[in-house]
């Protein structure tokens, strides 16, 4: 299972080499620049408007308090900020990767394609109606990601120290299963993605925990991960079905 992790986990930076081999970057010029767009407000939204002001909250004096309790009040004050800081920057990478589906997601279609058909798996063409049925999907899918690892934090802070360990764990899968729901629409078996996405659950935890440790790269991470696990996804779907 760890190897299959860490394959997960290393085929993005792979992808980089075969895009280059297969001449794919012309394609994804208008992806990557839509990925930009969408990174700019999502920043500015997140930072500027929420990350700033965690600062600010809890803004009691304690100066005049009795040394305990100003010295728990500043453990609390800083465990409380971090805890909410780490749990906003889930929920914006959840919201990023999944607008990225939305927004930029219909114009990875020829990318994805592209590397379908030169491995010699079939692919559908999707009509105008197919296409806004797969955006309405995945916009259906990051509502019930954001629910239930909502509901999956909660629980998980009954762990105690092995919290951060398992929402890592849980956040990856997540983040990284749906970026093989693309391939299955191309292939024509969207409704199959439920049960045959579990015989992808390592490769996709591992795509998952590269894109969360791969966006805190200044800039170029956020921007190159989405689309880098996308076709990682894609490369790791056609070596699974090669290999039966």
């Amino acid at each position: 299972m760890f190897e299959r992790i860490g394959r997960g986990f290393s085929f993005p930076l792979q992808g980089i080499n075969y895009i280059t081999q297969h001449k794919l970057w012309g394609s994804m010029v208008l992806p990557i620049l839509l990925t930009a767009v969408l990174l700019a407000l999502l920043v500015f939204l997140f930072w500027f408007f929420l990350f700033s002001q965690i600062g600010t909250w809890l803004q009691i004096d304690p100066t005049n308090w009795f040394f305990l309790l100003r010295w728990f009040y500043n453990i609390f004050a800083f465990v409380f900020k971090v805890v909410v800081f780490y749990y906003l920057l889930s929920l914006s990478l959840i919201i990023y990767f999944g607008l990225f589906g939305i927004v930029v997601g219909p114009f990875l279609t020829p990318v994805i394609e592209k590397i379908l058909r030169a491995e010699n798996i079939p692919v559908i063409q999707l009509t105008f109606a197919q296409q806004i049925a797969s955006i309405l999907a995945i916009l259906w899918q990051t509502v019930k990601t954001l629910l239930f690892q909502g509901v999956l934090s909660l629980l998980f802070l009954l762990t105690g120290p092995l919290q951060p360990v398992l929402n890592f764990g849980f956040s990856s899968y997540f983040l990284g299963r749906d970026n093989f729901f693309l391939v299955f629409e191309l292939i024509g078996m969207p409704n199959e993605f439920k049960t045959r996405i579990k015989e992808f659950r390592p490769e996709a935890t591992g795509l998952g925990a590269f894109s969360t440790v791969f966006v805190f790269i200044p800039i170029l991470g956020a921007l190159f991960a989405p689309l880098l696990t996308a076709v990682a996804a894609t490369r790791l779907y056609i070596q699974k079905k090669k290999s039966k």
